[in-house]
């Protein structure tokens, strides 16, 4: 599937979140794909893989915390309440508390 068409034509700000040891998108696809939407901006955690939520989800959400408020319009206030709730992203919780039901925790 061929998507550079598309790709070339978003014209709203981006982000590219990419794990350095991704094996299903790999890195150099993250990078042609930035290079193919204007002005996105394009981020690679070197020590993670495929699944970034899960396995740096304060990085992820710091980095979306980051690129929200170097394009929002408007002032984003502190958002340290959300440090607090999201140490660990949602797939993750789930997966633990699915570990603990099942004895696998």
């Amino acid at each position: 599937m061929d998507l550079q068409d598309v790709a070339r034509g978003i014209r709203v700000p981006t982000l590219i979140l990419c794990g350095g040891r991704d094996k299903l998108t790999a890195p150099a696809l993250s990078q042609e794909l930035s290079q193919l939407i204007p002005g996105s901006r394009l981020l690679i955690l070197e020590r993670a893989g495929h699944m970034l939520p899960l396995e740096a989800p304060e990085w992820v959400n710091q980095a979306i915390l980051d690129f929200v408020r170097s394009v929002a319009r408007c002032e984003v206030g502190p958002l340290s309440f959300l440090r607090r709730v999201v140490k660990r992203s949602i797939l993750r919780r789930l997966i633990d508390t699915g570990r603990t039901l099942f004895g696998r925790g």
